[in-house]
């Protein structure tokens, strides 16, 4: 079994988890994710399987869009509501002082992760070193945040869409918010619905995934891979590639799905007017 199962994870279940079932429906080790919600999150999480798993970083890579709900006028020692409380007080903003915010927000090109993260630091993550009241120093990172639409805004209550790149930490995002607002912010409900092309929609919860089911949401090796351009080889060169032999090509640099003809073969780039195969499926 080769191919991706995208999940709607519910909430209070840590990625891992979700994780380690889809191992016991499929009855294979090689099984994985393409980016961490962590447990107060919910939405979408591409689970990866069989060959599939070689295609994670590049999955990974994906834009990623979220639905977050902020409180304002608290912080916590995690940016979020599972963490404690550090400081409280009364928000006395309005929409306008958070559209300024926002778009400064907006304009930020780098980001500090926040101390509860699976980042590693010399083999452990961030967040056990962060339990332990070790003091972390995390590296600034670049990202990019594509856009923030506010959808409502009522009482303490500010709920966001917001567009970003890979890396980007939502929970990062809302504390960076309150401090530019002045009163705090942490996050009361985040829900993860696109990652790259695909959609929450096309998700399917994990109580309902059985071992009879599962094929009928498993999305094939060639349809992950759907948005790179088609690079067709001809057929007197389908053995060199096979073997490894370098093979040129008059294509843009770039990543493809490469076919034999007219059969899916697997995943390359174009690399100095080179072929490179990445991975085979078949």
């Amino acid at each position: 079994m080769d191919g991706a199962v995208l999940i709607d994870k519910e909430k209070g279940v840590s990625s891992f988890d979700v994780v380690r079932k889809v191992k016991k429906l499929t009855n294979l080790k090689s099984v994985g994710h393409t980016g961490t919600l962590d447990p107060l999150a919910t939405g979408l999480l591409t689970i990866v399987i069989g060959k599939a798993t070689s295609l994670s970083d590049y999955l990974m890579a994906k834009d990623k869009v979220y639905i977050a709900s902020l409180i304002l006028g608290i912080k916590t020692t995690t940016y979020d509501m599972e963490g404690e409380i550090i400081a409280k007080t009364i928000p006395l903003v309005n929409i306008e002082d958070i559209k300024k915010s926002v778009e400064e927000i907006k304009a930020i090109g780098t980001q500090k992760p926040p101390a509860y993260s699976a980042i590693k630091i010399d083999g452990k993550k961030a967040y056990e070193l962060a339990r332990k009241n070790i003091i972390v120093d995390l590296k600034e990172r670049e990202i990019k945040i594509f856009s923030i639409d506010i959808l409502s805004f009522t009482h303490d209550i500010l709920k966001l869409r917001i567009h970003c790149s890979k890396g980007t930490y939502i929970r990062s995002i809302a504390n960076d918010l309150g401090e530019m607002l002045g009163c705090g912010a942490t996050i009361q409900d985040l829900r993860r619905v696109q990652s790259g092309n695909f959609c929450i929609e096309n998700s399917v919860e994990l109580s309902q995934l059985t071992e009879e089911n599962i094929y009928d949401h498993l999305i094939s090796p060639e349809d992950l891979l759907r948005e790179y351009e088609i690079l067709k080889v001809p057929a007197e060169l389908n053995k060199k590639i096979l073997n490894g032999i370098p093979v040129f090509c008059d294509l843009k640099d770039g990543y493809y799905r490469i076919y034999f003809e007219n059969s899916f073969f697997g995943f390359g780039k174009i690399a100095d007017k080179k072929i490179k195969v990445i991975k085979k499926f078949v």
